[in-house]
């Protein structure tokens, strides 16, 4: 792992074989003890989150997928804490140690929830620095952890992968490094403007330009909150039974996903989607409605394609 002037981070493997790449997400975890007012929590959430709670809910499935997969990389793609149930930081020290004793590089991103906690993500930002397996870079864009890695085998490079946030949370976009961290007040009312936003988007393209004049490369970009393509894609794929959003009620167990496989891997039906679908883009800067989304499309899309 070093950082040059092409790639914030690098990670290789010395022998020739396929890079692997575990992806987790969501975890969530709740602490009832940390609830900020009585009512909020029914049921089933307000068992205490124990150590051997965590254990059987989240330890237990991340350590066998870890022993099984063998990654060489593992991304953590958002929700790491609920961070409402969160405000004194405790469980997100506890998931990001657990995570960097693993002894894999590991780089995460935020998703909607992660920046609820009072302790903020200036905090959680300088934690993620602090861990010695942990990729992790704010720069001076919206949200906070946009960076990319390059993926090697021996000594070729074989993919470009890049980090983003996509702006779930109000309080991690207006509470961020780009804004020199103001006050952290959960009480002011924050709509988040999630998506990619522009300033993140032409990043992306100058550091594919850049990488282009070097070598021939692939790319991928991971972030949290997924366009609206995601459930057309498996509408149209017969994955799921509607194309109206993110109904979980409407997925179709295990077939969500390799919807989004098939897809991507054929871009001449990622070109039909083109035409008439919709991604997600910052609402303060939409246009009409027939025009909508155009730019972010055409940079994700070309991105991916390289």
């Amino acid at each position: 792992m070093k950082n040059n002037k092409l790639f914030d981070f690098e990670v290789k493997i010395d022998e020739e074989r396929e890079f692997r790449i575990l992806q987790i997400t969501d975890f969530q975890p709740i602490d009832p003890s940390q609830q900020r007012y009585i009512g909020r929590l029914k049921g089933d959430e307000l068992i205490p989150l124990t150590a051997e709670r965590m254990n059987q809910m989240l330890y237990y499935y991340i350590d066998k997928l870890v022993k099984e997969q063998k990654p060489d990389l593992i991304i953590v793609t958002g929700d790491q804490i609920y961070g409402e149930f969160d405000d004194n930081g405790s469980i997100f020290l506890k998931i990001i140690n657990y995570l960097n004793n693993f002894n894999i590089p590991w780089a995460p991103v935020y998703g909607n929830h992660d920046a609820e906690s009072k302790m903020g993500v200036k905090w959680q930002c300088e934690q993620y620095e602090s861990m010695s397996n942990c990729l992790f870079k704010r720069r001076e864009l919206t949200g906070n952890g946009n960076y990319n890695i390059g993926l090697f085998v021996k000594e070729k490079l074989i993919k470009v992968l890049y980090m983003m946030d996509s702006n779930g949370c109000g309080h991690g976009t207006t509470y961020s490094y780009v804004k020199n961290y103001p006050p952290y007040n959960l009480d002011e009312k924050l709509e988040p403007i999630p998506g990619i936003h522009e300033d993140q988007l032409h990043w992306i393209e100058k550091s594919v330009k850049e990488i282009e004049k070097e070598y021939k490369v692939s790319n991928m970009i991971a972030f949290h909150i997924p366009p609206d393509i995601v459930p057309k894609i498996a509408y149209k794929k017969n994955y799921q039974s509607n194309e109206s959003g993110w109904n979980r009620d409407s997925f179709i167990p295990g077939k969500t996903v390799q919807a989004l496989d098939d897809d991507f891997d054929d871009f001449e039906d990622f070109d039909e989607f083109d035409e008439d679908v919709e991604e997600q883009r910052p609402s303060e800067e939409r246009g009409d409605d027939s025009d909508r989304h155009n730019e972010i499309r055409d940079v994700l899309c070309k991105t991916v394609r390289q």
